[in-house]
């Protein structure tokens, strides 16, 4: 039997539609008053979206996106396991810095529909 091909549509779709909920974040955050300092950070043990800078506390902060009527709430959808690779990942970031080690916090924006929305301190680390 042989395997369909796949178009990556829905996945090249659902790039995008994070890309774009990445870029409105970052705006958003700006428009808050944080440093956009990096997106996209990706290291071997993970991936923060945006890295930013509000006042003197380093923010690592993971963007969620669900539709406006989607039935389980952005926040809902970081696991345990997630927050594990952001905090390794942050670590690995942190480590690279010269001078003495910041502040950092753990934010998440929210993204439903036309909506944003900003966790501070969405999660510790363990």
């Amino acid at each position: 039997m042989r395997k369909r091909a796949r178009t990556g549509s829905a996945n090249s779709s659902t790039t995008a539609i994070g890309r774009d909920a990445e870029a409105r974040a970052r705006r958003f955050l700006q428009g808050e008053g944080f440093t956009i300092v990096s997106a996209n950070f990706r290291s071997p043990a993970g991936e923060i979206d945006i890295i930013a800078r509000e006042g003197d506390v380093l923010c690592f902060v993971e963007v969620r996106s669900r539709a406006e009527t989607g039935l389980v709430d952005p926040l809902e959808t970081i696991t345990y396991e997630k927050r594990r690779r952001i905090e390794r990942a942050a670590e690995v970031f942190l480590e690279g810095l010269a001078g003495p080690r910041p502040n950092v916090r753990f934010d998440v924006v929210a993204v439903r529909g036309q909506r944003l929305e900003l966790l501070r301190d969405a999660f510790q680390t363990s």
